[in-house]
Formats: C-alpha cells, sequence, structure tokens
C-alpha cells in the first residue's frame, strides 16, 4: 500500500512514496524489458546500416553503373520487405492438415496436423 508522505516546501517538491519490494521488482523486471527490446532494435538498425555500407563498397569495387547499383538497391530492398512481411504474417489453422487427435480436455482438443507448405508435423491445441 502506497502512502505519500509530506511534500517538501519550495519549487522542488518531491512527494517521498512508499513502495512494496514486490511492486519494485516488478517495476525493474519492466524496466529491463524495455531497455532489451530498445537495445536490440538499435542493434538491428545498426547492422542494417552495416550490411548497407559494405554492400555499397563491394558494388563500387565492380564499377556497376549508377543504374545497376539501382536496380540491386531495389532488389535488396524488395526481398527486405518480402522478408518482413512474412515475420508478421499471423498463422492461420487453415495452413495446417489435421491428421489426428491426440487428446481432448476441458480446453479442447490437441491435434496433430501437416502443415500445407513445409510439411513440418506439429501439435496444435
Amino acid at each position: 500500500q502506497m502512502k505519500p508522505q509530506p511534500a517538501k516546501a519550495g519549487n522542488n517538491r518531491k512527494i517521498d512514496l512508499n513502495i512494496s519490494a514486490k511492486t519494485k521488482e516488478k517495476a525493474e523486471i519492466a524496466k529491463s524489458y524495455i531497455e532489451g527490446k530498445y537495445a536490440k532494435k538499435k542493434n538491428e538498425e545498426k547492422e542494417r546500416k552495416e550490411g548497407w555500407d559494405l554492400l555499397k563498397q563491394k558494388m563500387d569495387l565492380l564499377n556497376l553503373t549508377p543504374h545497376e547499383k539501382e536496380l540491386i538497391k531495389q532488389d535488396v530492398l524488395h526481398k527486405e520487405a518480402e522478408l518482413n512481411r512474412k515475420a508478421r504474417k499471423k498463422i492461420s489453422i487453415f495452413e495446417y492438415e489435421p491428421l489426428d487427435i491426440i487428446g481432448r480436455g476441458a480446453f479442447g482438443e490437441v491435434r496433430i496436423c501437416r502443415h500445407k507448405e513445409s510439411n513440418d508435423i506439429v501439435a496444435i491445441k
């Protein structure tokens, strides 16, 4: 339970709250998760920029025309967009062919299914 303490007088008003250890722990976990998420995004962006710089250097070494460089750049951007679309794609039960029911419970059935495109065998609830 949080209880506010008396505020200090003056322009720099500071309120001291009694925060439980459990709440502090949850806040630290959330902070750590958020920092890790954005550090990962920053690292991915840095690697992407380094990849583009390396591609530019290699194209310069090959003495490609500006038109050829632009075609290569557009091809890379197209493939990158395609990979991003695949990463964002939601999985649907219609992508799987049911093979057999291996369990029934209060929350539904568990089935063995085959992915229609890759032929991978998975269990789906």
